[in-house]
């Protein structure tokens, strides 16, 4: 049975005093996890730029998928920083004065 020292050893990432397998499979989740984002983030990357040209929102489907790439890959949160921005100035682009009513 496992003390609870190994479990706070799991849970202040001290895994030195784990035993090999459990350190391991540690490892293994990591790994596994990390692959799964990235398959996820280039998902829906692809079926965004699908759906640009089908029915769909494709934009909105890319900014998520180059959020979820973003935790993993440098380049992702640029080019997600820079979408942001263009954004932010299309929106103050089309951001039109408010009309004031004559009476």
């Amino acid at each position: 049975m496992k003390s609870a020292s190994d479990y706070r050893a799991v849970i202040s990432g001290d895994i030195f005093r784990l035993p090999r397998f459990e350190t391991m499979l540690i490892h293994t989740l990591k790994h596994a996890q990390r692959l799964l984002k990235i398959l996820i983030g280039f998902t829906l990357l692809v079926l965004g730029l699908v759906m640009i040209f089908t029915p769909g929102p494709g934009w909105l489907v890319i900014i998520l998928g180059l959020g979820v790439l973003a935790a993993e890959y440098v380049w992702a949160q640029r080019l997600l920083q820079r979408v942001k921005e263009q954004g932010l100035r299309l929106r103050d682009t089309l951001r039109l004065p408010l009309r004031i009513r004559r009476a």
